[in-house]
């Protein structure tokens, strides 16, 4: 939801422009914000049942539209 507007400074789902800061600490480095949570987006998305798969694939389907 956060990322599809880009409410609270979230990167837009297809913007590079967004996305492109957060690349440079790499797949692994954005899993690992997916998983704590950063700023004002809680672990996991809000979603405590997330498995760490199901959070990379996730991450994986956004950074794929941010190309």
């Amino acid at each position: 939801m956060c990322h599809s507007t880009g409410v609270g400074g979230a990167p837009k789902v297809g913007s590079f422009d967004d996305w492109r800061p957060r690349l440079a600490s790499g797949p692994s480095g954005l899993l690992v914000s997916v998983l704590r949570g950063k700023g004002g987006m809680p672990p996991k998305g809000g979603n405590a049942s997330l498995s760490k798969t199901d959070a990379h694939a996730a991450l994986e389907y956004m950074l794929s539209l941010a190309k």
